[in-house]
């Protein structure tokens, strides 16, 4: 199968963006044609994603965004990994905090992570249609469902110093339940009215701090 441009593209590769430029230049590029795919995205949806508006917003040439990406679903594949990476370093960075506490601290820095995890989903209202885009795409829901099992990866041992009673595959069955329940209950806030979020949000945080209770009560 051939690209637009005349490069040979396979199939499995449609998804997969070029090798990441190393250069500042190229990077910022690449940056540019990024946030014009999630404007996009955000206005049009997956299927209305197309590389030479992509590259017009841009202010790029049309050759530049076949460069980075062979097709529009390598666009969105990045974009989601961009997102996903970007909620990961909030995941890791309260997991880490909750991990050396005492068990005050540490239910305090896990319940904090919805605030940090939510404050940014709500900084970015395309968010819902890249994330829609993810679930919507088979393709992509591999990527999905490896990101949710690296999370709770992350996620484990901050909630086995809580529990340190508890089976080990409690605590990962556990972390995995937390991240899915958190993060798409996050993402279906974002697509409320502003108005409604913060008791969403406030009722999650309740809901988690309750079933972290519960089972410290229950593997003391």
């Amino acid at each position: 199968m051939m690209g637009k441009t005349g490069v040979a593209i396979h199939p499995q590769d449609r998804m997969s963006r070029r090798s990441d430029p190393q250069q500042e230049r190229s990077r910022a590029r690449q940056r540019a044609l990024l946030d014009a795919a999630e404007e996009i995205l955000g206005e049009v949806g997956a299927d209305g994603l197309k590389m030479r508006e992509v590259a017009r917003r841009a202010n790029l040439p049309i050759a530049s965004v076949y460069h980075y990406f062979p097709s529009a679903p390598a666009l969105i594949r990045t974009l989601v990994e961009r997102m996903l990476d970007e909620l990961r370093e909030i995941l890791a960075q309260g997991a880490v905090r909750a991990k050396g506490a005492n068990s005050a601290e540490a239910e305090h820095a896990l319940v904090a992570i919805i605030d940090a995890a939510g404050d940014f989903m709500e900084s970015r209202p395309t968010l819902p249609a890249v994330w829609g885009a993810m679930r919507g795409a088979p393709e992509l829901r591999a990527l999905d469902l490896a990101d949710t099992e690296g999370n709770a990866h992350i996620l484990a041992p901050a909630i086995g110093a809580l529990l340190p009673r508890a089976p080990g595959e409690d605590v990962k069955a556990l972390a995995l339940v937390i991240i899915e329940g958190v993060w798409s209950a996050l993402q279906l806030g974002c697509e409320l009215s502003p108005e409604k979020r913060p008791r969403v949000r406030a009722m999650l945080k309740e809901f988690v701090t309750a079933a972290l209770a519960g089972l410290m009560g229950k593997y003391r």
